[in-house]
């Protein structure tokens, strides 16, 4: 071998081997189980191109009315090692942007087959305004034994809410208005004046529905009925038995009774009553004595006697002319019944005997005086005193 040839055919084998060190120097190490350096740019993993996690949220239904609910689905599945504690999700309020949050779950965590971490939480969401309703990114914290991450959800979520009336917006093409059209009126014939009835024919109420008859309201209705009937006829058989049980006077109450010494004479019945007095008792028998006599005046003077006081019975008996010791000793009688009954003056059984006495023969006294005349022979009546030529006379 020529010797020159030998010498660039080594000179060229160390310039590729040095060009291959240099090319190699210039790759990097690489780390065999070793965690990289966060120093080195990994920040957030969930921006990794690798992407060890991934947030997301999902909406069903993406339209509604108004009012309607959507369910939103938050989810994180990490890829990485094993976290130290369960992912730490929102701490919701009332609303997540501009929709109401109604409902949230608590949050759920398992590992699928592949070995990925995954947690979920299910929200209740809805939403009064009509239009697109956007959610803003939520931010979940993950714990990694010495650092604890936060993973942001994708933005741009959001869903649509609807009106449940219809749309009277349009006005119909340009250029066809009709001159008949009233200001700020959709003209005749239009698509937006056909909305309008259409809308109105849908708002109209309905009419109301005959009233449905339950199943067992009528059969309830016969034994309320026949029950009550029962229970009132008992109660009626009840009333009448115990009535028929009763002596007439009990059950009659109303019933006037009949004293049976009115039906004697007006001297029989002072009598009668004089001997019911028990002298022994001071003051009832001064009550009775007191009764007896105005009860006799009463029914021979026709009036009510036992009503009126000793003054009212004085003006009785003056224009009736009686002779002084009659008419005085009368009122005197009275009135000392009276100061027994009403002043509580205290006087002797002996003291009342003998007004009782005295009752006795003011009465024989004054019947002699008040006693009509024996008609004669001739029809006229005699000269003797009477009620009539007494009231005559005064």
């Amino acid at each position: 071998m020529n010797p020159s040839a030998a010498g660039a055919s080594r000179s060229r084998f160390w310039l590729a081997l040095v060009s291959m060190a240099i090319v190699l120097s210039a790759l990097p190490s690489p780390s065999f189980g070793q965690d990289p350096d966060p120093a080195q740019g990994a920040t957030n993993p969930a921006e990794s191109p690798q992407q060890p996690a991934r947030v997301t949220v999902s909406l069903s239904p993406e339209q509604v009315t108004v009012g309607g609910r959507v369910t939103a689905e938050l989810t994180l599945v990490w890829m990485g090692r094993k976290p130290s504690e369960p992912a730490r999700f929102p701490t919701w309020q009332e609303t997540w942007g501009s929709a109401e949050v109604l409902e949230a779950s608590e949050p759920v965590s398992f590992e699928d087959q592949s070995g990925r971490h995954i947690f979920k939480q299910v929200l209740q969401l809805t939403s009064f305004e009509v239009g697109e309703v956007k959610l803003p990114t939520a931010t979940i914290a993950l714990p990694l034994g010495d650092e604890t991450l936060e993973l942001r959800s994708e933005g741009g979520t959001s869903f649509e809410v609807v009106s449940v009336l219809p749309d009277l917006s349009e006005q119909g093409e340009a250029g066809s208005v009709d001159p008949r059209a009233q200001p700020g009126q959709a003209p005749p014939g239009s698509p937006a004046d056909q909305a309008e009835e259409d809308a109105g024919q849908a708002l109209e109420p309905r009419p109301p529905a005959p009233p449905l008859e339950l199943a067992h309201a009528r059969r309830a209705f016969i034994v309320t009925t026949s029950v009550l009937t029962g229970l009132l006829l008992l109660s009626l058989y009840l009333m009448l038995r115990r009535l028929a049980a009763q002596s007439p006077a009990e059950h009659l109450p109303f019933q006037r009774q009949i004293d049976p010494l009115t039906l004697l004479s007006p001297l029989e019945e002072l009598m009668s009553r004089l001997d019911r007095v028990d002298p022994d008792y001071v003051k009832p028998a001064h009550t009775g004595l007191s009764m007896a006599l105005r009860r006799y005046l009463g029914r021979r003077l026709t009036f009510s006697a036992v009503e009126s006081t000793t003054t009212e019975i004085q003006e009785k008996l003056r224009p009736l002319m009686l002779p002084a010791d009659m008419g005085m000793r009368t009122v005197q009688l009275l009135r000392d019944c009276d100061m027994v009954k009403f002043a509580g003056i205290s006087v002797t059984e002996d003291t009342t005997r003998e007004r009782v006495r005295l009752t006795r023969e003011l009465g024989q006294r004054l019947e002699e005086r008040f006693r009509p005349a024996p008609e004669s022979g001739d029809g006229s009546p005699d000269a003797g005193p009477s009620t009539r030529s007494l009231e005559a006379r005064s």
